[in-house]
């Protein structure tokens, strides 16, 4: 039984070759990915996340893991031809995903608004180990995917028992890398700090932004990093040394006036 069920209500057909065009494309749009993921998916898991999104940015979580869900249905396929469908002959059984202009409730919690750990304050060796702490979640999630579209015959059995044994050393490494976190946050909040000297708010500006721009710095000093993150936190650090310079400049041009 072919394993990718098409869905209708898009005309013309959406066809193989229509994915790996989109998979090439330098520019991605966002609805047209979604309509290529529609035709190809094999399951209706990730449908209530896509339909949420808002005018979801190429940097958003939605597009990332959208573009992830493609990159490894297309790897399936090109693996096994088998699974690709006949464009001519559809059987329609999963519904189509239709975005709506929906308003979250509240916005979605992220870790960096966790008030048990305060992300402004890491170190730059314990941001280093959040951030691999985001994309071993990443990696974990990309597995699963994997996981749902490797056939179920029995000579893929040990290919799914590595997948697996890879995902739990991810968790592991996460649940080591939270601990080490919370540890840190524990330790700091029972010292008996000085009482800090007020800072002006420019001051505090100026000083959350070098913090920032420092654990950037040693962020992209990492080894082995993937070039989209790379050139993502190269881009934040541009912006984020933009800002400080126009902030000193403003907070001196405010000091010579007075």
């Amino acid at each position: 039984m072919n394993r990718y069920q098409p869905t209708d209500c898009f005309v013309p057909m959406t066809t193989y070759q229509d994915l790996l065009n989109y998979l090439k494309a330098p520019d991605k749009s966002f609805d047209q990915g979604l309509k290529l993921y529609n035709t190809f998916k094999h399951s209706t898991q990730f449908d209530e996340f896509f339909r949420a999104a808002v005018n979801p940015s190429p940097d958003s979580p939605e597009f990332s893991v959208l573009v992830e869900q493609l990159y490894y249905i297309e790897q399936k396929l090109s693996l096994n031809q088998s699974f690709i469908p006949d464009m001519e002959k559809i059987t329609r059984t999963l519904p189509a995903i239709e975005l709506q202009e929906v308003r979250p409730a509240k916005q979605t919690l992220r870790i960096s608004e966790n008030n048990l750990v305060n992300i402004d304050e890491l170190p730059s060796d314990l941001f280093i180990q959040y951030q691999q702490n985001k994309e071993n979640w990443n990696k974990i999630r990309a597995l699963h995917a994997e996981l749902r579209v490797l056939p179920e015959n029995p000579e893929f059995n040990l290919k799914r028992k590595s997948i697996l044994a890879e995902i739990n050393t991810l968790e592991q490494q996460c649940r080591d890398i939270w601990k080490t976190l919370e540890k840190w946050n524990d330790h700091r909040q029972d010292e008996a700090l000085p009482k800090p000297v007020k800072e002006k708010p420019s001051e505090k500006q100026i000083n959350a932004l070098r913090r920032h721009i420092a654990r950037t710095k040693a962020f992209l000093k990492k080894p082995n990093l993937r070039k989209g993150s790379y050139d993502k936190y190269l881009a934040t650090l541009e912006t984020l040394q933009n800002s400080l310079n126009e902030l000193i400049r403003s907070t001196q041009a405010t000091d010579r006036s007075q």
